[in-house]
């Protein structure tokens, strides 16, 4: 499959990341199979928390986290809120 219709799945391993390190900051990077870095996405810990309290809905990780994308050195705008 191509890399750049993949690399988006990196993004689920944001909360399961938060839960094991609880750290400040999550950062997944998408890297292709020739070493290319791809995507990195990013959230901040306080809306893992509240994701985790029930503050926030999971949904709401994919409306705001940080989105690079690696290749062209651009960020991507997040989801856009309903």
């Amino acid at each position: 499959m191509d890399p750049d219709k993949r690399r988006f799945h990196a993004s689920q391993f944001l909360f399961p990341l938060w839960l094991i390190t609880r750290s400040k900051k999550v950062i997944v990077e998408y890297w292709e199979k020739d070493d290319t870095p791809n995507l990195l996405v990013s959230i901040d810990s306080t809306i893992c928390e509240k994701i985790y309290n029930g503050e926030l809905e999971p949904l709401t990780l994919a409306k705001i986290m940080e989105i690079v994308d690696l290749k062209s050195k651009k960020i991507i705008p997040p989801m856009e809120n309903d």
